[in-house]
């Protein structure tokens, strides 16, 4: 037999992934009118090493106490206060430092650490090896700045200083007063926390050890490092410096756990040697280059000196064949090293050397664990194949640790595990956002390893054997064919239908290649699945089996059959052919209700024994047969059944016409129907003379088909009742129908047969009838709400023609489309230089396009037209914002600051960057593109049209952005507190992040805007970004005429207003708000879900009774439950103006003019009523300003 140390060369690693498959509901929707524009990167964009490519004056990139730079570290986009570290070093404030000064600052810090433990030493590495992967800036001036620029900088640095401790204490103390606000609180901080503890590579500084280091440092170097290293890594790299010192491996555990007190020797004292000092820089680098290389494409590294270890190599495998399991895609990824058994000699035998074990890992970046549902882990133990669910840890990572797991230990080195990855449904791999890497430790539970301790990785080939391509086609086929299988059993015996659909599915997967597209025909998908659910239900024709009864039937066998086709049945004619059947046998009015419960056993007579007599079977028949053929004619353009015998119901006849004029409202086109019965009134002698004969009543009906349902906005019914014109809005059932029941809506009852109503359908903006598959049908039953009818009791529908409307609808809706741009290209017209001048152009364009023929594939082409005029026109605004914006692009890529001096620009303050392209600068059409870790930070001055009150409008255009890039802003105060902390800017539409008429908030001295891409995972695309004036002069004096206290540091209200002796302050009321009893220094204020806040104001003097005040509130996140009021009252609390609605105006403000304080007024009360609301009302602003008189 072989020793253990024969067998090393023979054992190898092996990873795959297999093929899996997602079955995901997709949305057919039709394409909107105005998107926001995807445009890939400019291919003008010179792509060059940036001299920005690291910093230390962003809050991320600090230098730790461990002696290391970290450039992932910090950001939290939270709405509470960023905390930011100060850095250290004099450095470049004022954009992207030069990589000379980095280094210098490394090398100083090293430097500085090693005359504090002379045993450690500096970094071996060359000044080139730490300067690779960055261009030095050849703007050299930077580093030598005149007394201007120092200010600039220190400035600059006040972006990143924390919010003081008192503000910091105040805010702690108001979030546990406050439940609510605790609770948000509490959900920001742990997405803050998580997102920091995953792992991203780091550029570290790096230290080496000498004899004389104490084994105790060693074990520190590597714990400063920890938070760079999952946990398995660390226990790794902490075991191995063991090895190379006097250490037994029953201190593992103490080691593990920092308690270096229980160690078995004096580790404080003892020093490792020269032989184990080479051995431990060479673990040291290991380490080192593990948390550089992070993310790259593989990592290996041997950390032992075993002498065998050569082929011990580890394989990846990520298997192409994938698999669908009930609508998720599974895939596999085989883990593999060469598999060798070990032996030692022990007691006169070879014996199996059970101490080897691996480690098997899958690290996942955020955006593909967003996709994942559950990872397993497959692997074979003593002959069993077992599945075992891994969870992910913070660090990002999912581990099968064989250490753990096995219940004995193994004699042999490496193995094979499959790590099964089931997707969620609506998974779509995007190659350039998602990212996982397959990682292997194998090492030895004793201090002697024999055949070595490794790690390694390696990053996982989306694009290899066309993986991506492969799993989103079978994920988009999966639901194709499930979308298919509902079509067939949605619309069987409907080929008219079936076609349409088909249609629809076709072009819903064609030309689908990039991530963008598998993703929209997903959605599609998904939406035409819906759609088939509801085709599914609707009411259809249907050859069901007829059934008849005789004398020798009981009873209870005609209610049966006619339950028997409940499903094709709308309720209402169930209960009228039920109500039919009762008349034609011996039960009582007050059976109905049980009849429709199903309740046979509680009837008044025995219908489960009672017999037919002739006469009932034939009238029986008689109703099954009408029941019979309409369900059997559904779809057919008339059908009328008279179940009665009654003399007067001839003649009453129905109608149902689709009127031709074809109204609008708002760019909806409005289509009446009119549904009527011809009318006979009724009476009953009684007492002596003839009284209203009032139980009859009709029930008016609209059925659609789900494809012309699908263009309709809303249906309403118009109708008259007791001399009042009524109306309203009706939903549309599962089967199909809009009901308007008189039975149920008049509080008393009809006196008459017949009548007429007014269905109105109002259309989707873009909707363009289809005769082909566009159907609906009027219906009307007429009954009475007794046993005895007298005049009827009769179901009839006809199908509705809108072919004498469809030629004007069409045209009008691409007219309305027309309009809708033409309007929004003369609005904004104003804010480009000779506006009308330059808008002709698209004008005309928008002219230009036909609107005769239009179908609904056309329109696709028509809204095409339409998005391609308003792109070129949005690109003149964008150019109008650059060229009104306060930040200004320099024309040929200077330097930032430089061109700001040049150019006199009051507004820069000052700029910080890292990994941008161009670097220090913009390109000439205002975009940039930020690279993975990289940020853009430009600040602004306060001052003049950016001064405190004014308002101004924040827009960021982006092509390609991954999801972790953030686009956010601030506000600063002169003591470097936040007078608005660190804010997403909201998306408005695709491509498009704005933020309009922002208040600059009372005492702020800097604004910033935030591009950050440091947990990016791929490049960002800026098309452009601006910070523009709102030029509303009207606004300009908020704040100083805001009649609204605003305590100066989060004073309770009621106190601040007495100290400060305002006039105006008379009271308020507040609950689940942040802060608690006061605003923000800001005038901010966040009112939690459940909560108010209500402020009321003396009507004295400016709002004296006969004053005039305006209301100005502005937000940046409402509920639409949210109510935002305003009411005035006298002095015995009378309401003078009743509590009255803040409308909000287009610009995005709450706002209200002129409002006149009315005689005998004693308050004002403004009032913010968040108590329905299901999300935090934001406000950044309350205003109440009184109007100027002239």
């Amino acid at each position: 037999m072989r020793s253990y140390k024969a067998h090393i060369s023979t054992r190898k690693n092996s990873y795959a992934i297999r093929k899996f498959s997602i079955g995901i509901a997709s949305i057919l929707v039709g394409s909107a009118l105005f998107f926001g524009y995807n445009q890939e990167s400019h291919a003008s964009l010179q792509v060059t090493e940036d001299s920005n490519s690291s910093t230390n004056n962003i809050n991320a990139d600090v230098v730790q106490s461990s002696g290391v730079i970290t450039k992932q570290e910090g950001i939290q986009n939270t709405t509470q206060n960023e905390s930011v570290e100060k850095v250290s070093n004099n450095v470049n404030e004022d954009a992207s430092l030069n990589n000379n000064v980095n280094l210098q600052n490394n090398q100083l810090l090293a430097s500085e650490q090693a005359s504090e433990n002379n045993n450690l030493v500096g970094s071996s590495k060359s000044s080139e090896d730490q300067a690779s992967g960055s261009e030095v800036s050849s703007d050299t001036s930077l580093e030598t700045q005149s007394n201007n620029n120092v200010e600039e900088t220190k400035a600059s640095n006040a972006l990143n200083q924390p919010i003081s401790n008192n503000t910091q204490s105040d805010l702690t103390t108001t979030l546990n007063n406050n439940e609510a606000s605790s609770q948000e609180s509490n959900f920001d901080t742990k997405s803050v926390v998580s997102e920091k503890q995953k792992i991203y590579p780091a550029q570290v500084v790096r230290k080496n050890v000498n004899a004389h280091t104490k084994d105790v440092d060693v074990l520190k170097l590597i714990e400063n490092n920890s938070k760079y290293l999952s946990e398995e890594e660390r226990k790794l790299f902490l075991r191995m410096a063991t090895r190379y010192s006097s250490f037994v491996s029953r201190d593992w555990n103490h080691i593990y756990n920092k308690n270096y007190n229980g160690i078995s020797s004096n580790v404080n004292i003892r020093t490792i040697g020269s032989q184990n000092a080479q051995n431990t820089n060479k673990l040291l680098n290991s380490m080192y280059n593990l948390i550089e290389s992070r993310d790259n494409d593989n990592f290996y590294a041997e950390l032992t000196t075993d002498s065998k270890t050569s082929n011990l190599l580890n394989f990846y495998n990520l298997d192409r064949n994938i698999r669908n399991e009930d609508g998720h895609a599974v895939a596999t990824l085989t883990l593999r090293k060469n598999t060798t058994n070990l032996t030692e000699y022990r007691g006169g035998r070879w014996l199996p050397w059970k101490v080897r074990y691996e480690q098997w890992g899958l690290r996942t970046n955020e955006s593909l664990d967003k996709k994942i549902e559950t990872v397993v882990a497959k692997y074979k133990w003593n002959g069993v194949l077992h599945n075992d669910v891994l969870t992910r840890n913070n660090k990002g990572f999912y581990w099968f640790k064989e250490d753990e797991a096995f219940s004995v230990n193994k004699a042999n080195v490496g193995g094979t595990i499959d790590l099964i990855i089931t997707f969620k449904k609506d998974a779509i791999i995007d190659k350039f956002k998602d990212f996982a890497w397959g990682y292997i430790i194998s090492d030895s539970k004793e201090l002697d390893t024999v055949a070595g301790a490794n790690i390694g990785f390696e990053k996982l080939n989306f694009t290899k054997n066309n993986f991506v391509t492969v799993f989103n086609n079978n994920v988009l086929n999966n639901l194709k064919r499930k979308v298919q299988s509902k079509l067939e059993n949605s619309t069987t015996g409907d080929s008219v239908n079936q076609n349409h659909y088909l249609t629809l599915l076709n072009r819903t997967t064609q030309n689908v290649t990039s991530s963008a597209d598998y993703k929209r025909a997903l959605l599609n998908l998904n939406n035409l699945y819906d759609r088939l659910n509801v085709v599914e239900n609707e009411v259809k024709p249907v050859a069901t089996l007829r059934k008849a009864v005789s004398s020798d039937s009981k009873i209870i066998d005609v209610f049966k059959y006619i339950e028997e086709n409940e499903q094709y049945l709308s309720d209402e004619e169930r209960k009228f052919f039920l109500r039919t059947a009762v008349r034609n046998t011996s039960l009582q009015r007050n059976d109905w209700e049980k009849l429709y419960n199903k309740d046979y056993n509680t009837l008044s007579s025995n219908v489960s024994s009672k017999n037919l007599t002739n006469t009932q079977a034939e009238n029986a028949n008689k109703t099954l047969n009408s029941l019979y053929d309409l369900i059997q004619n559904r779809n057919n353009d008339n059908f009328y059944k008279e179940l009665t015998k009654d003399p007067q119901a001839v003649g009453l006849s129905n109608h149902f016409i689709v009127k031709n004029n074809v109204t609008q409202s708002e760019g909806h086109q409005l289509v009446d129907i009119d549904l009527s019965k011809n009318s006979i009134s009724l009476s009953e002698y009684v007492g002596g003379k003839w009284l209203p004969w009032k139980v009859r009543y009709e029930q008016w009906g609209l059925r659609t088909n789900e494809s012309l349902n699908n263009k309709i906005e809303q249906v309403k019914v118009k109708y008259r009742w007791n001399g009042k014109e009524l109306e309203r809005i009706l939903e549309r059932n599962s089967k199909g129908f809009y009901w308007f029941k008189e039975d149920e809506v008049y509080d008393v009852n009809k006196a008459n047969v017949g009548g007429k109503v007014t269905y109105q359908i109002k259309f989707k903006k873009d909707a363009i009838l289809d005769l082909n598959n566009d159907m609906a049908w009027g219906y009307i039953i007429s009954d009475s709400k007794d046993l005895q009818t007298l005049t009827g009791a009769n179901i009839g529908f006809k199908k509705l023609s809108f072919s004498h409307i469809k030629n004007n609808f069409n045209q009008q809706t691409v007219a309305n489309l027309k309009q809708q741009l033409i309007n929004f290209i003369n609005k904004n017209s104003v804010k480009l230089t000779n506006g009308q001048q330059r808008v002709t152009e698209n004008l005309n364009q928008v002219n230009a396009i036909s609107s005769d023929n239009v179908t609904n594939d056309s329109l696709g082409e028509v809204k095409q037209q339409l998005n391609d005029i308003l792109q070129n026109f949005e690109q003149k605004l964008v150019l109008a914002d650059l060229e009104h914006s306060f930040v200004k692009i320099p024309p040929n890529k200077q330097h930032l600051r430089l061109y700001a001096q040049e150019s006199n620009d009051e507004y820069y303050h000052s700029f910080q960057s890292a990994l941008t392209n161009p670097a220090n600068s913009i390109n000439s059409d205002g975009s940039l593109t930020i690279k993975p870790k990289g940020y853009f930070m430009y600040n602004l001055k306060a001052i003049k049209k950016l001064a405190p009150g004014k308002m101004i409008n924040l827009k960021v255009l982006v092509g390609n952005i991954n999801d972790n890039t953030k686009l956010q802003y601030s506000v600063q105060r002169k003591d470097n507190t936040y007078a608005v902390i660190i804010t997403d800017i909201p998306k408005t539409r695709e491509g498009v992040y704005q933020l309009s008429n922002f208040i600059v908030p009372k005492d702020a001295v800097k604004l910033s805007l935030r591009l950050d891409n440091r947990t990016g995972t791929s490049d960002a695309y800026i098309k452009s970004f601006s910070v523009t004036p709102t030029n509303n002069d009207n606004l300009n004096d908020l704040f100083t005429q805001n009649l609204i206290v605003t305590p100066t540091a989060r004073q309770h209200i009621g106190k601040f207003a007495k100290e400060s002796k305002d006039k105006y302050f008379a009271s308020f009321q507040s609950l689940h708000t942040q802060t608690i009893n006061s605003l923000n220094p800001d005038g901010s204020l966040t009112v939690l879900p459940k909560g108010y806040f209500f402020y009321n104001l003396k009507a004295v003097e400016k709002l004296a009774p006969g004053k005039s005040f305006n209301i100005r509130i502005g937000e940046t996140q409402v509920d639409n439950n949210t109510k935002i009021e305003y009411a005035i009252y006298d002095k015995q609390n009378n309401l003078l103006v009743k509590i009255t609605n803040i409308p909000k105006n287009e610009d995005g403000t709450y706002k209200l003019d002129n409002i006149i304080v009315p005689n005998n007024a004693s308050r004002i009360a403004l009032r913010i009523d968040n108590r329905k609301g299901t999300t935090s009302a934001r406000l950044t602003g309350l205003y109440v300003v009184p109007v100027r008189e002239v």
